[in-house]
């Protein structure tokens, strides 16, 4: 028997982690199926079995898990660095257009306090409302962006994106798998707990 399960999930994890990975998911539970939502409004997240948030864990009411998206690193396209000249540290990056991503402001702010800048006053900045959008602007040359490693492993392996002088920190922030603490989980949201962890520790520790 099919089991439903109605889940809410931001279109940046959905888009570049989760999506990959569903055909792994109908191979090993081919029983679930699993309804993604991407509209995190009241009513669907109070009707959905569970639902991936952003932040540091602590949501009222609800059980979270973490699953990735603390390792942060700074990325910029191979052309862009050698037209500005690269960086050599954290000082340089002042020096560079920055990509910000609008619903995860606190990413430039923590980058300053890891690197010990005490202030941080990039010679641009331009807002962004997806990580897709982020990643796309860096790879076309547009600015340095902070993304989430687990997010542009391929970009990474391919060399469309570099990580300059290895700078990158570890956020207290991170995407977290949550259920309502109250309401005892059905079988197939276990099941697809489960996977989902299983799947996020693949990605290795730190992440």
């Amino acid at each position: 028997m099919t089991q439903r399960h109605p889940a809410a999930c931001p279109a940046d994890p959905g888009d570049r982690w989760l999506v990959p990975r569903l055909s792994l998911l109908a191979k090993a539970r081919p029983e679930l199926e699993v309804q993604f939502t991407t509209q995190a409004t009241g009513d669907t997240i109070e009707e959905a079995d569970g639902v991936f948030r952003f932040g540091e864990g602590d949501w009222p009411g609800q059980q979270a898990e973490y699953l990735f998206g603390r390792n942060v690193a700074l990325v910029g396209a191979p052309a862009l660095l050698n037209r500005m000249g690269g960086i050599a540290g954290p000082e340089d990056v002042r020096r560079y257009t920055v990509l910000d991503h609008r619903h995860t402001p606190l990413r430039w702010s923590e980058f300053a306090e890891a690197q010990g800048l005490a202030e941080f006053a990039p010679a641009h900045m331009v807002h962004f409302g997806f990580y897709a959008l982020v990643i796309r602007a860096a790879i076309a040359g547009q600015g340095l962006a902070l993304v989430p490693r687990c997010l542009i492993g391929e970009e990474l392996l391919t060399g469309r994106l570099v990580n300059p002088a290895g700078l990158g920190f570890h956020s207290r922030h991170g995407y977290w798998f949550t259920v309502p603490a109250e309401r005892a989980p059905r079988p197939g949201l276990v099941a697809f707990r489960d996977w989902l962890l299983g799947e996020a520790r693949t990605l290795g520790p730190g992440m």
